[in-house]
């Protein structure tokens, strides 16, 4: 069995990584709410019936959560940390990013389902909502349960190896001092 080589990062390091990781995602979630929005425009938006339409408009609501969960650590530095680079913000960055997918997840899946609806017809609630379950799945499968797993794998290696995983955390590896 080969060992993964693995190194801390700096503190400068982890924060500089949750901007560019919120980067990274966050252009594709505003593409998808601009999308959102300029469908309510089109004509045949007129022809979904309720419930489609009120799913819709929440799919939207969460695509605008997602969106704003992302962008909350870049305002969080900018207003409480603009010149510190502190584990706080690392970790509360991270929550967030996390965070942050669970409501796009929930919101892609229900538009796969309202788009099956219409591009089908009536007829396409069992494959629409086939379809929308499955994106939940696959997504979900992506964005936790694997890095979950991967995560949960690693430590159980490292402690079998009495090694301390990275990521782990321990007082001597946190910049905030121990509790008294």
């Amino acid at each position: 069995m080969t060992q993964r080589a693995t190194q801390r990062e700096s503190l400068s390091d982890q924060v500089h990584d949750v901007h560019e990781e919120a980067r990274m995602v966050l252009p594709g979630v505003q593409a998808l709410f601009g999308f959102q929005l300029i469908a309510a425009f089109n004509a045949r938006f007129t022809e979904l019936e309720f419930p489609d339409d009120l799913l819709h408009f929440i799919a939207l609501l969460l695509i605008a959560a997602s969106m704003g969960l992302l962008m909350a650590p870049a305002a969080y530095r900018r207003l409480c940390e603009p010149s510190v680079a502190s584990a706080e913000f690392t970790r509360l960055g991270s929550v967030m990013i996390a965070t942050a997918l669970i409501p796009l997840s929930i919101g892609v899946s229900v538009d796969i389902y309202v788009v099956g609806r219409m591009t089908f017809g009536r007829a396409s609630f069992l494959p629409s909502i086939l379809a929308g379950a499955a994106t939940f799945l696959v997504l979900a499968f992506l964005w936790f349960v694997f890095p979950l797993w991967k995560r949960y794998r690693n430590r159980r290696r490292a402690k079998a190896r009495g090694a301390l995983p990275i990521g782990t955390r321990t007082a001597e590896f946190r910049d905030d001092p121990p509790p008294s």
